[in-house]
């Protein structure tokens, strides 16, 4: 390894349809290095667009600038790092959520009646919401 390199590169890994983990291994199946060596912070829904930040130890900025861009994953924002993101250093979340192709009466059996109240009075961004959908919460 070359001492002039940096140990690190961050970037954000944009992904759609895939799991935290299918993403990885993606990205370590085009890069030819073993998934162990990315690291981020959670995992993020499948069944979702997202963005999340991800480290990789000691793989050459031109190998990580060449992974394929596709419908379902897109490597940007790269900047050299001298350590690893862990489990745990994400500051928080931000989500916008869009709902297509819904039927008129899609929350209806789901929500408990405060919940409808709260949505019609448009007060839903002050008072917490159950996430009642991804793998991610129920497997």
């Amino acid at each position: 390894w070359n001492s002039k390199n940096p140990d690190y590169f961050h970037f954000t890994l944009l992904k759609n349809g895939l799991t935290t983990n299918e993403a990885i291994e993606n990205l370590a199946s085009q890069t030819h290095l073993l998934s162990s060596r990315y690291e981020y912070c959670g995992s993020k829904d499948k069944k979702a667009v997202t963005m999340q930040r991800v480290s990789v130890w000691r793989l050459e900025l031109e190998k990580l600038m060449s992974v394929q861009s596709s419908r379902t994953m897109n490597v940007m924002h790269v900047i050299p790092a001298t350590a690893p993101l862990k489990l745990g250093n994400l500051a928080g979340n931000h989500f916008i959520i869009t709902l297509r192709r819904t039927e008129e009466n899609l929350f209806e059996n789901i929500l408990s009646d405060t919940q409808k109240e709260t949505i019609l009075e448009g007060t839903l961004l002050t008072s917490p919401f159950i996430n009642l959908f991804g793998s991610q919460r129920f497997g």
